[in-house]
């Protein structure tokens, strides 16, 4: 780290004298005696907002070192596998260092390095404090959520679509504020969610955005494959005004096919999209955009190349999509929603791929905790991917 860009520079001595041991009295032993404490000093490198690259010095004061720690936010970081390097004065970050790369989250990070002698001593706290930034921080997150319970037949009639779609805004808006500039969120829920309602929003939507914003489609209801007049296995979403999921007729009317959806999509200007369907059936539309069947190659080709298109699906493409009374929604925004930090685990910046990785390991869990039969979910990240959330 050459010294014209070092941000930070921390240096602590951390000597025990036998006035400031007298000073301690009984905490002296129960604390352990400093006497032979490493010295610390910190530097940090923080250029981008992104990533700190952070250099921890322990010096030995007469009792060794034996290992240096890092925190962020009270989480502990695990040191660079490879060693630091000396740059050219040799000064700044000496090869003996413990370096440290921070995935910094937007707003303040605090840096709190610690090192400890053979025997156990640990050395004072160097802290200080790093501000991370956003890379979307100037732009616009749009949501679309869409949660059907009350379809007009009452042997199609679900429980928790709408809370599902409800739940997920909630979760998306509040652990999205920090990346974002600004959070827009527009619903449709049960009998607002006709055919020409979903179509009409998409259109509004599609308006008001631009180029660097991202885009995210929530769908909670009915799922289905049906065919009709020469159209094999078509997956559809099933808004309010289909009276019957099972009616290819009816679906090929007032249904939603995936190459309708695939052409809204297409309307959306923002480049970074994500899709998420709690629906049966719902893996069948990843099996449509990667398919034969999906649009032509000048669409396709805005689609797939300029835009960097994320699909969560609940099932496989002929699996059904599982609710819970006790869970209180369907099993995959369960999973979606029960996406956490573990214990002493840092919050930080998640992608699609990581949303998805939490969701694959979470529903088996619910699935067995709940005794539902098994549900498989169908992810597929983007090509390039993009942050969404902060937990």
């Amino acid at each position: 780290m050459p010294a014209h860009v070092i941000k930070l520079l921390v240096v602590l001595m951390a000597i025990a004298t036998p006035a400031g041991l007298a000073a301690q009295g009984g905490r002296a032993a129960a604390g352990g005696d400093k006497q032979g404490a490493p010295a610390v000093r910190m530097l940090v490198d923080a250029r981008d907002g992104k990533i700190a690259e952070v250099c921890v010095t322990a010096e030995d004061r007469g009792a060794g070192v034996n290992k240096v720690e890092l925190s962020v936010d009270g989480s502990a970081v695990r040191p660079r596998t490879r060693a630091a390097v000396r740059n050219e004065t040799g000064e700044e970050c000496p090869a003996t260092s413990t370096v440290f790369d921070v995935e910094l989250i937007p707003g303040i990070n605090r840096l709190e390095a610690v090192a400890y002698s053979s025997s156990g001593v640990a050395s004072d706290a160097v802290r200080d404090s790093v501000r991370g930034v956003s890379e979307v921080g100037s732009t616009t997150l749009h949501v679309l959520a869409i949660g059907i319970d009350a379809y007009a037949s009452p042997t199609m009639r679900l429980s928790y679509a709408r809370n599902d779609a409800r739940a997920f805004v909630d979760s998306l808006s509040r652990q999205s504020r920090a990346l974002f500039r600004n959070v827009v969120v527009d619903t449709l829920f049960d009998a607002q969610a006709t055919d020409a309602a979903i179509k009409a929003k998409f259109f509004e939507m599609a308006e008001r955005m631009q180029e660097n914003d991202t885009f995210v489609f929530f769908y909670a209801g009915h799922g289905s494959v049906a065919s009709f007049a020469g159209s094999e296995n078509v997956f559809y979403l099933v808004p309010v005004n289909v009276r019957d999921h099972t009616d290819g007729k009816a679906l090929a009317m007032t249904g939603l096919p995936a190459a309708t959806l695939q052409q809204y999509l297409s309307w959306i200007p923002a480049r970074s999209k994500l899709m998420v369907l709690d629906a049966c059936n719902s893996g069948a539309m990843i099996e449509f955009f990667n398919g034969k069947d999906a649009m032509g190659s000048s669409v396709l080709g805005t689609i797939r190349s300029q835009s960097q298109i994320g699909i969560l699906a609940a099932t496989q493409p002929s699996q059904p999509a599982r609710e819970s009374g006790i869970a209180g929604h369907g099993l995959f925004t369960a999973a979606l929603l029960s996406n956490e930090p573990r214990p002493g685990e840092r919050v930080a910046v998640q992608r699609i791929r990581e949303i998805a990785y939490h969701a694959g390991r979470a529903l088996p869990l619910l699935i067995k905790q709940y005794g539902a039969l098994e549900q498989e979910p169908w992810m597929q990240p983007p090509p390039r991917d993009f942050a969404l959330i902060v937990r």
